[in-house]
């Protein structure tokens, strides 16, 4: 899958989630998709976000369960 397709599908996917979501968790959820993406892909997508989310409100961060959207602690 396309990165610039990928990293929208998953800024949605970890602004609607309640948790934290793993890398193969957000692979599960392209399960059955003909355009499903490698975890290499999920990873470098996220990676991509993380970096284009730095200086701003928000950001993607990784922790223990996973990766969330979180408040900048620069803006908190």
């Amino acid at each position: 899958m396309d990165l610039l397709k990928l990293k929208p599908i998953i800024e949605a996917l970890l602004s609607a989630a309640d948790a934290p979501l793993e890398v193969n968790h957000l692979y599960d959820l392209f399960a059955g998709d003909l355009d499903q993406p490698s975890k290499d892909d999920i990873r470098l997508a996220l990676h991509e976000l993380v970096e284009e989310y730095r200086t701003k409100g928000i950001e993607i961060k990784q922790v223990a369960s996973g990766f969330r959207l979180q408040v900048n602690p620069a803006y908190s």
